[in-house]
């Protein structure tokens, strides 16, 4: 048997070295952070325990930590006060004291053949419950309340975007394959890896209308870029430095001053910086994705007609959550970004979002926009 804590050891890494075991037994043990991260997902894949009381009263069970409102401000009908003032664990259909003894673990996924346990401060015999409803109700840090208190995996849309708020940015307009309006400035961003995905993004600047998205693909070669350069007519692209660092240049040199190659630095702080004369943008990876975020949640993107692709975007958007480390040493904290699932064209969206708001070409055909607008066309 080998005990892991995801925070330090690759899982797989530890079933390869249990190959050669007639027992393959593996326990994991960690703190939960986001939903369907770490170790959640692996709970989320076992058959789900949960330490159920039953009532003395009324003779209902109730698993204190599935009772627990998962949103601040509800009632928590699982905790009451004694006259005394004390207060104690109750039975949220007749109120009376549960006894944390009179339990046992139940599945709600009993067929499973992994077995997970969730374990809460709510039925700690050393925890008074009075102490976690105060805090609950105090609390300036939900999310360690939630993963360290109750036991379980939350976050918020602050920390990762919900899909069904993304699909909400859905207009009417069908998603497009080619693009010929001059008065609009087109950006497209590039996740590369197994697959290219791609976002095209377009503005408007004749109206005071949020950004548009107007395509959303994923290819193979690297030539197809070029073609989407040239049916869009993109006037900035920003695409992943890596890991296709050579393709991606030649690409680059195919179209000077317009493909710059993103490059991540945790160092950076401040603005973007642009290198024209090296076809690349430098940018912390933080700041990168909370600013590509902030329109979403804002409002200030539309998206295409919901279909298949619209809803593959909107559930990578959601995989890349923020959560606060602190250096347990100096008590710093800092935000980051983690990914639990696949997030390509949340990538892709990042890149676009910085060229369209960020490239100096960009900034260039605005100036020329505005002028034209007020003093006419010089060739009209």
């Amino acid at each position: 048997m080998k005990w892991v804590t995801r925070s330090n050891v690759k899982v797989d890494r530890v079933a390869e070295r249990l190959s050669h075991s007639d027992y393959k037994w593996t326990v994991e043990l960690s703190n939960p952070s986001l939903p369907d991260y770490g170790i959640d997902a692996a709970y989320q894949a076992s058959d789900q325990k949960h330490w159920t009381l039953k009532c003395p009263g009324c003779g209902e069970w109730t698993a204190l930590d599935k009772e627990f409102p998962r949103k601040l401000g509800e009632e928590v009908r699982i905790i009451l006060p004694r006259p005394d003032g004390t207060f104690y664990r109750a039975c949220p259909r007749c109120g009376a004291e549960l006894d944390l003894a009179a339990g046992e673990w139940v599945a709600d996924y009993p067929d499973r053949p992994i077995h997970g346990y969730r374990i809460s401060q709510l039925f700690s015999s050393k925890m008074e419950p009075g102490e976690i409803l105060r805090e609950y109700r105090m609390t300036q840090y939900p999310d360690r309340f939630y993963n360290l208190k109750i036991g379980i995996a939350w976050a918020n849309l602050q920390r990762r975007l919900d899909v069904a708020a993304v699909l909400a940015l859905c207009g009417e307009e069908p998603m497009r394959e080619t693009a010929t309006d001059r008065e609009r400035w087109r950006s497209m961003g590039v996740d590369t890896g197994n697959a290219l995905h791609v976002v095209v993004l377009e503005t408007d600047l004749s109206k005071d209308i949020p950004e548009r998205v107007i395509h959303l693909g994923t290819y193979r070669e690297f030539g197809e870029l070029d073609g989407l350069m040239q049916r869009f007519g993109v006037g900035s692209c920003v695409i992943d430095g890596l890991p296709e660092a050579r393709l991606a240049r030649e690409f680059a040199g195919r179209h000077p001053g317009k493909v710059f190659l993103c490059t991540f630095n945790d160092h950076q702080r401040g603005e973007p910086q642009w290198d024209s004369e090296g076809w690349r943008v430098v940018v912390h990876r933080t700041d990168a994705l909370d600013i590509s975020r902030a329109p979403i949640r804002e409002r200030k993107v539309v998206l295409p007609r919901e279909d298949a692709v619209v809803r593959e975007f909107a559930e990578h958007m959601a995989r890349d959550a923020r959560i606060l480390d602190e250096n347990e040493e100096t008590g710093v904290k800092k935000y980051r970004y983690v990914r639990i699932g696949e997030d390509h064209f949340s990538f892709a969206f990042t890149y676009a979002w910085l060229a369209s708001q960020s490239n100096t070409s960009w900034r260039a055909w605005k100036g020329y926009m505005k002028w034209i607008r007020e003093r006419g066309s010089p060739w009209a």
